[in-house]
């Protein structure tokens, strides 16, 4: 076998490693965020706003990599839930800060201390030092 086909063979084995793990570490956590009757873009935009605090719609858009429309609709699902609220920001009368109600806030610490748990089962496969060595060969690569 020339050395460009075994080169080839070891990235296309490492790419369909990549996909797998993110393809099933998505299926999981889907399955994590329907149990608690949320969209993967509602738990992000609670997620973001639990550890953020406030922030301006257009930066939760930017940070989340989504659209405008949805964002909004979210935004506005959340509000009737209680879970945020919306006010002006004193800097720009044309903006909204977006931050956590008391209940949103309470309900994310649960939610939180769960998912968490779920990620150290996830990887609970590696010993410490191979968690250290991944997340240097990810920062490596750049993903």
């Amino acid at each position: 076998m020339s050395e460009i086909i075994q080169k080839e063979n070891l990235w296309k084995e490492i790419i369909i490693s990549f996909r797998k793990l993110l393809r099933n570490y998505k299926k999981n956590e889907y399955k994590f965020i329907k149990k608690w009757k949320m969209s993967p873009t509602k738990f992000e935009i609670l997620r973001f706003l639990y550890y953020r605090g406030e922030s301006l719609i257009r930066t939760i858009i930017e940070e989340l990599v989504t659209t405008y429309g949805n964002t909004n609709y979210v935004l506005d699902k959340l509000e009737k839930q209680n879970l945020i609220y919306q006010k002006k920001d004193s800097k720009d009368k044309r903006s909204f800060l977006i931050g956590l109600t008391f209940e949103g806030n309470m309900m994310m610490e649960k939610v939180l201390v769960e998912y968490v748990s779920y990620l150290e089962n996830t990887i609970s496969k590696l010993r410490k030092s191979e968690k250290i060595a991944l997340i240097k060969i990810l920062k490596k690569l750049d993903f």
